[in-house]
Formats: C-alpha cells, structure tokens, sequence
C-alpha cells in the first residue's frame, strides 16, 4: 500500500513547521536579550577601532604632544544597563547588589547543570539548559521593568500635579522641590524612588556630561516617554539654573489631554488578557475535538509516540507564553 509519510516532501514541510515553531519560542528570548547582544557587539567594534587607533596614533610623529579627537560616540555598557535594570526593580540596592544578582544567575545554572549531568552523564547535553536557566532572572527582572514602566505611566500624572505647586513653594529651586517633594509623599511609589535617587545623583554629578548620564539612566530605569520630557525640565532646572514653571504646567496639560483620549479610546480593556488565556482552553478543547469526531486512538497518538509528544510539548510552551503575555501587556502604556 502506498504510504504518504515516506514522500520526502512531507518530511520537509514536518520540518520547517517545527523549524517555524522553534523560531516562535527562541526569537522573543532573543529580543529581551537585545541589550547584551548590543553591548557584546559594542566593545568588540570598540576594542578593533580602539586598537586601530592606537597603532595609528604610536607611528604618528605628534604622538607625544597632540591628543586624538577622534569620537566613537558613547558606548553602551552591560554593567550600567543591569545596574540600572536592578535599581529600577528592587526596592533597595546596595554596591554589592550587582555582584550577588550574577553570582546567584551562575550558581542557578550551574546547579542545573550538575544535576542534569548526574541524571544523563553526558558533559554537553546539559549546557543548553543551563544556559537557559541562568538568563531567567534577567528575564524575570526585563518583565518587572516593564510592568513597573506601565505603573509609572500612570503614576508621574499625580506626582507632577504635587511637583508644581512645591517647585513655585521653593521659588523655583528644583533643588530644593524634588527632594521635599519625594520625603513628603506617604505612597513611595517605583516613580517616586527612581526620583529620589534621581536627585541624589544628581547633587554628586561633577560635570553637565555626567549629570546627561544620569538623565539618560534615569529614563532607561523610568521607561515612559513623559518621564523622559520631565526630566529633560529637570536637568534644567538643576545644571542650567532655568525657570521651568511653564514648561511643566504645559506639560501636565499635555498629559492630562493624553489620558482624556485614552479614556475615550478605553484602551484599558481585557481583550489582550482573553487573547492570552484563550489558549489554554483552546489546546484540551482541540485534543477533546479530535477525540470525538476523528479517533479514540488520539491519545496514544498524542502521547504514545515522539512526534506526538513533540508536537505537545511545542503547543503547551507556546500556551504557556501565551498566557504570561497576554497577563503582562493587558494593561497598556499611558505614553505619547
């Protein structure tokens, strides 16, 4: 009898659905690891152009007395990213804060590792997964910056209504505004912290290059885009000494037109979490439906043989990212 499970064409298109499948799980870690990709590519361009440049600088006869002007722009680096990754999702940090998060990532995969080791005896099967493993309090924290990133999209509205009537209290010394503002407020929330260490740093910068730094890890630690118009008043008012009242009056009129609209649009809906979830009724109802109307063998067939667990396992990861999406990103952003 003429079996179609032996064309060669049926086992490509069986391949390049679970090549699709895999590619669906694997790119969205790719993308939350975006950051360590760019720094890795950061300092190796750095180190060659580096590189480049002091061997054109050793054979140059005004080696001694001319410096080079040569610019290679601001570089990202990995440990101010998970610094400001750490500040922006724990409520407390300390210097130390940051040695003790990458020791407890290895020592998560290293003990995966070892116990998947004793279990297989094989020295390579287990690093995958223990590779995996170490990523997942990154990840963990990447998912918290983002729900905290929604939070204070909602939060700087309020606090910028306080913030006003202080700035104009103090005669327009943000110096003196912001810290009474973020020792009054009796809800520390994520957005009050991020501006209490905003000032702080702040009142230690050296140089308006270091006090740009600071706005810029402040931003990145905030994530919304009216953080990023405050602070920019913020660092006038404290390097540049400017009068911000207007600016910051216009700007709490912009937001609140911003959350007039959002509201009118009732974007804050459970549509994406239903999306998200509808999943997990959607895989037992499939395999029930089968079940009923095509053969009683589905379940062997479905957990009985290697393909079938594949498919299985592939379809249970799939609902499983599903659902954490969908609870994560049903609220949505109060930005621009």
């Amino acid at each position: 009898m003429f079996n179609l499970s032996r064309l060669p064409i049926l086992s490509y298109l069986n391949a390049t659905i679970e090549l699709i499948l895999y590619l669906m799980m694997f790119l969205p870690l790719v993308y939350l690891t975006r950051q360590l990709w760019l720094s890795g590519y950061q300092t190796v361009r750095g180190h060659l152009f580096g590189a480049a440049q002091r061997r054109r600088l050793r054979t140059s006869q005004y080696f001694r007395t001319t410096r080079s002007s040569v610019n290679f722009g601001q570089r990202f680096l990995w440990h101010e990213h998970l610094q400001d990754l750490l500040e922006s999702t724990l409520r407390k940090t300390t210097p130390s804060t940051y040695r003790t998060f990458l020791w407890f990532s290895a020592g998560l995969g290293a003990g995966v590792y070892v116990v998947l080791f004793i279990a297989t005896d094989h020295p390579f099967f287990p690093l995958l997964p223990a590779l995996l493993v170490t990523t997942w309090p990154y990840f963990i924290l990447r998912i918290r910056r983002y729900r905290i990133s929604i939070r204070n999209s909602y939060d700087i509205a309020p606090v910028l209504k306080e913030l006003i009537p202080k700035y104009r209290a103090a005669r327009h010394n943000m110096r003196h505004a912001l810290p009474v503002l973020t020792q009054e407020s009796k809800d520390q929330t994520p957005f009050l912290r991020a501006l209490s260490r905003l000032h702080i740093k702040l009142e230690r910068a050296h140089s308006p290059e270091h006090a740009k730094r600071i706005i810029k890890s402040f931003n990145a630690q905030t994530g919304t885009d009216w953080s990023t118009r405050l602070s920019s008043l913020i660092y006038k008012a404290y390097i540049e000494n400017a009068n911000v009242d207007d600016a910051l009056v216009k700007l709490d009129e912009d937001m609140t037109d911003a959350q007039n609209t959002l509201k009118e649009q009732r974007l804050d809906r459970t549509d994406n979490l239903l999306l998200g979830i509808l999943p997990i009724f959607g895989l037992p109802a499939g395999i029930l439906f089968m079940y009923t109307t095509l053969t009683h063998h589905i379940l062997k067939y479905q957990f009985g043989t290697p393909a079938g667990l594949r498919s299985f396992t592939l379809a249970l990861t799939v609902t499983f990212f599903s659902a954490m999406a969908g609870t994560i990103f049903h609220r949505p952003k109060q930005d621009i």
